[in-house]
Formats: structure tokens, C-alpha cells, sequence
């Protein structure tokens, strides 16, 4: 199996804080994925025996060689001494997998003729002294983006990056050949890829291509697992399975755990996870996500975005709200430039859209104004949404891949599956608190008042919107209380059961297309695509159906009540006539 051998030059006695955390940081992104597929070997507090040790040890198998820490032209410092360049990149060359060496010391170029000489495809070094914080920051962005399945040439060009945000006077060439000068009066890092080897800056972590799926590979099991234990707290069905199973007093089938998950999740999102929990039986065609390939990646990728955008909406529903019920309420500039963006650009850009940025940028005017957040769990999952978390993390592997079902090959796309299913388990493992929120369309209300009664009631014709095995689509249902919801809306009701529920309305972001046809007996959900202000229209993708031609709402006189939503929100955000006057 590869292995990937870290080697830190670190004093244990008096350890330097940005190189434990380097160290750390690579772990923390690598360890993850490693999982069968490759080995992370590491030497933190690395000595000359040990490197020259595990060097030979490992030379079947090394793929990359990383070490951190203080060196020079023609050395790099180790507890008990130097580790010669000449001396290293012999033992280098006799690891005949090898793909690359990255030297994140100081003024390492100077060793690059070495490696290539032995036959290193690609070499990263420095030409100057670099401070501890950029070696950090380079690093870890570097690993960030392997582990995001990215070559390593795009990787080098992210850490580039990264380091270019707290300091852009660095200049950091990518270079092929030979190292012709060290002449720099700013330090800075090289890419070196040895001649003839075009294809060096190509290589990538080895997640999928050229890897076999995994013996105990089982669709859905990570997914089954984690929402099991994200629900449990709230569903105390799934608590009961749970429990059962942990003492062994029971084992249930896979349908039987299927069926609770599902009525837990919000609709939009247990519709689509339901196509990657159901089987393929034998004589069936058409296209299923049962088996680790394309279409199963496709469908992981889907279920997140659909997770994301349901949190997007659910903020600017709230906004929404506030700007209504409290004055004073002003957004930064910037954050009302990514809401700006985000109602209106094409599809292709939306997709690359970050919308954690949007995100926090709601975020922040609720935390500045006071403003108490509907879904309470949304403010607590806050510290969650930084680099280096586990949520974080495996959000951007798979924003990362939204494309690669149609760009990749079939093996690398199998692959890639099974690490998308780990991501999207993770992400997942974080959101048992939807089960709390019921997702409702209201179709109609009608006011009852008797003389004998002194207070109104109001009957709520709704729809229900939980997916419930055997049961084709949610049906109607009937139900009176003091209180009353928004009409033909979409909404977020919590404490459904109690006399006077909360709830938040989502329309016109999530719309019901059929709460406006009161002959239409099941619900219609489609989600905000883009505003087109050319036609002074709105595009809206169906939930259950995405790939289906945009649902256009624009003139037609049931959706007028659609555009006077939009219209309102563009003059309490951005202080605009009309939406078409914001953007």
C-alpha cells in the first residue's frame, strides 16, 4: 500500500508551536481518507536514525516524502544531526513509487538538482528562509487540496494562494528543470517537476484512480450509522433500534432502519437521499445509486447541496423576518453583495457559489443585531463551519466534486463514491436536529367562528411533507387551531404538536407550486434557482426532480403573490423598488 512519510525536525524538549501544528493540521485533513487506500507514516520529532530508518524501510512503498523544519542548500537539520541532500536523495531514489518530495524548510532549492537527479518527478522547495506561520499556512492548504482529490499541481497552485493572502509581496515560480539560480531577495517556494515527466503535476492522493472499492465496502452502511446517531436524541423510534441493537438483543434489516430515518429528515432532503437507499432488483433498468460509480457520486454530491441550500434558505427566511419586525437592521456591504449573488446568478455559477460565506454572513447581522436564531441548532453549529473541522472539511471535498461524476473515469469516479459517502456520512452527523423541525405547505385556511365562541379558529388545510414508506406522496390533512400560518406557503413548523406552534416561512425561496392550485392534491416543491432580471422573472429547480426544465415564474397571475415577495424583500435588504432595481 503507498505511504505517504512525514518527517518534522522539532526539538521534544522545546517544541516549536507552528511545526506541531503543521504536523497536526496534516494529519487531521490525511488520516480521514487514508482508510485502506494509503498509509500516513509519521516522525514528529524526527532523528537522523529514524529518517534514514524508515526511509529504507518504506522504500517499496513511499509515494511522498514531506518534511518540515529548519535546513539549507545542501542539508536538512534532524535530532542527532544533518541528513546530507546527497545522502537523502539516494536513499530516495531507491523507492521506486515514489511521486514527489515536498522539503518545507528554509532555502531547500538548492537540493532540487539532487532529487531530480535520482528521479524525482516533482520537488517543492524554498529558495529563501520562510517564517514558521507561512510554512504552516502553505502546507496545510497544500494537503487541503489533495485531500480534496486535486493534482498536486493545483495544490501547489492553493497553497500559493493561501500563503499570497497574509503576504502577496511573496513571488513563488513554478519551474521545470533545473534549479539555474537562487538569486532572491524574498523567500519563497518552487515547484520542480523533472523533465520529461509532464505528467508529474498531475498526480493526485490515490482515493480512486487505479484502487479497488473496498471488501467490506456496504452502500449506505456509513450513512444508515450516522444518521442513526444523529437521530436518536429526537426520534425516539431510532433511539429504541439503536439501543437494541447495542445490546444485542435485536438485529434489524436494512428497510426496517430505512423507514424512521426517512420520516425524520426533512422531505427535500429524505426524497433524495431515499433514490441512494433504494436497490436495484434483478430484471430492473433505468438509472439507480445503489453501487459505487458515476451516478452514485452524482447522487451523494445532490443530497448535500440540497442539505446547504435548505440552511441558505432557512437564513434568509429569517432575515426576511427580522428586517420586517425590527428597525435599524443594516448589512455589511459585502454580505448583501453575496446575497445579491446568490438570487442571481446563472446555475453553472451558483454551483460554485460558497454559500457558507453567505451563511455567515446572515449569521453575523443575527449575532450583531440579537437577533435569536429560529433554528437554535444552526448558532450552535457555527464553530463547525471553520477550516480544519470535520464538518468543514468534508463540505469542501464534496463542493469539490459537484463535476467530477462527468469528468472522471469510471474507476476513479467508483472511488471517489466511497470517499463521498464517508464525507457526506460526516456532514450528516451534524444535523440530527432536523428531526425537530416539520416541513409543512399550507394549501388553505378557512376562519371558523361560531356565535357561542368567543375566540376565531382557523382549519389549515396543509400538507404534511414527510416521506413515509408504502405511501406514494404526502396527502392532505386537516387541522384547526387559534393561530395561523402564512398562505400558500412553505414552512418550517416547530413544536408541531403544541397549541400554538412556531413556525418560519421559507416561500418565496422554497416554493409549492401546487399550494397555489387548490385542485392539485399533493405537494410541488421547488427551490429558488435564479433571478433572471432580463425577463424580470424567477427560475426554480424541482426538488424532486432537478434535472427537469426550471419552473418560470413570471407574469402568470397565480404567481403574482410571488413576485411582490421577492419586491418586498429587495426594499427592506436593498432598499430597491424591485428586484430587478437591486440587481
Amino acid at each position: 500500500m503507498d505511504i505517504l512519510y512525514f518527517a518534522f525536525y522539532n526539538d521534544p524538549q522545546q517544541p516549536l508551536e507552528e511545526l506541531q501544528r503543521e504536523d497536526r493540521e496534516i494529519n487531521q485533513l490525511l488520516e480521514p481518507l487514508s482508510k485502506g487506500r494509503f498509509e500516513v507514516r509519521r516522525s514528529s520529532f524526527a532523528s537522523l536514525e529514524e529518517v534514514i530508518e524508515k526511509l529504507t524501510l518504506y522504500k517499496d512503498d513511499l509515494t511522498l516524502f514531506h518534511f518540515g523544519g529548519h535546513a539549507g542548500q545542501e542539508q536538512i537539520l534532524l535530532e542527532g544531526g544533518e541528513a546530507k541532500a546527497r545522502g537523502l536523495a539516494e536513499l530516495l531514489g531507491q523507492c521506486p513509487k515514489l511521486q514527489g518530495v515536498v522539503l518545507n524548510g528554509c532555502a531547500t532549492a538548492g537540493q532540487v538538482d539532487l532529487l531530480q537527479e535520482q528521479g524525482a518527478p516533482f520537488v517543492i522547495a524554498s529558495y529563501r528562509p520562510v517564517q514558521d506561520h507561512k510554512a504552516r499556512v502553505f502546507a496545510t492548504q497544500f494537503y487541503r487540496a489533495l485531500s480534496y482529490q486535486q493534482p498536486v499541481g493545483e495544490a501547489f497552485s492553493a497553497a500559493i494562494g493561501a500563503v499570497h493572502a497574509i503576504d502577496q509581496s511573496l513571488d513563488i515560480p513554478r519551474a521545470a528543470g533545473r534549479i539555474t539560480s537562487l538569486a532572491s531577495k524574498e523567500p519563497m517556494w518552487g515547484m520542480f517537476e523533472l523533465p520529461g515527466r509532464e505528467d508529474a503535476l498531475s498526480w493526485r492522493l490515490p482515493l480512486g484512480a487505479g484502487q479497488t472499492i473496498p471488501p467490506s465496502y456496504q452502500p449506505n452502511a456509513l450513512l444508515i450509522d450516522a444518521l442513526q446517531e444523529a437521530l436518536a436524541p429526537y426520534v425516539p423510534a431510532i433511539d429504541r433500534m439503536r439501543q437494541e441493537e447495542q445490546s444485542g438483543e435485536y438485529e434489524y434489516t436494512y428497510l426496517k432502519k430505512r423507514a424512521p430515518i426517512l420520516a425524520a429528515l426533512p422531505h427535500p432532503v429524505s426524497e433524495q437521499l431515499s433514490w441512494l437507499f433504494s436497490a436495484q432488483r434483478v430484471g430492473e433498468t433505468g438509472v439507480f445509486y445503489d453501487k459505487p460509480n458515476a451516478n452514485r457520486l452524482r447522487q451523494l454530491v445532490r443530497v448535500f447541496d440540497i442539505v446547504v441550500e435548505l440552511m441558505a434558505f432557512m437564513m434568509l427566511a429569517q432575515l426576511w423576518d427580522a428586517l420586517f419586525e425590527k428597525e435599524g437592521i443594516e448589512l455589511p456591504e459585502e454580505s448583501r453583495r453575496n446575497i445579491r449573488a446568490f438570487l442571481h446568478a446563472p446555475p453553472e455559477e451558483r454551483r460554485q457559489q460558497d454559500l457558507f460565506a453567505l451563511i455567515r454572513s446572515v449569521r453575523q447581522a443575527f449575532d450583531e443585531h440579537d437577533i435569536p436564531y429560529f433554528v437554535e441548532e444552526l448558532q450552535e453549529l457555527h464553530p463547525e463551519f471553520q477550516e480544519g473541522r470535520p464538518f468543514y472539511e468534508a463540505a469542501r471535498f464534496l463542493e469539490a466534486h459537484r463535476d467530477s461524476w462527468k469528468t472522471t473515469d469510471a474507476q476513479t469516479a467508483a472511488g471517489l463514491a466511497v470517499v463521498a459517502e464517508e464525507k457526506l456520512a460526516t456532514v450528516l452527523s451534524y444535523l440530527g436536529f432536523m428531526a425537530r423541525y416539520t416541513f409543512t405547505s399550507v394549501r388553505n385556511i378557512d376562519l371558523l367562528k361560531h356565535r357561542h365562541e368567543k375566540n376565531p379558529r382557523y382549519k389549515h388545510t396543509l400538507i404534511k411533507l414527510v416521506l413515509e414508506t408504502g405511501v406514494s406522496a404526502p396527502g392532505e390533512e386537516k387541522r384547526s387551531m387559534q393561530a395561523y400560518f402564512d398562505s400558500a406557503s412553505v414552512l418550517v413548523v416547530k413544536d408541531w404538536e403544541g397549541k400554538k406552534p412556531a413556525f418560519l416561512n421559507l416561500t418565496p425561496f422554497v416554493l409549492d407550486e401546487n399550494a397555489f392550485d387548490k385542485k392539485a392534491p399533493i405537494a410541488k416543491l421547488h427551490f429558488l434557482q435564479r433571478y433572471i432580471p432580463e425577463r424580470d422573472a424567477y427560475a426554480y429547480r424541482h426538488i424532486y426532480m432537478p434535472d427537469e426544465k426550471p419552473l418560470v415564474v413570471a407574469e402568470q397571475p397565480i404567481f403574482r403573490m410571488v413576485k411582490a415577495q421577492f419586491d418586498a424583500f429587495a426594499r427592506l435588504l436593498f432598499h430597491c423598488q424591485t428586484m430587478r432595481d437591486a440587481v
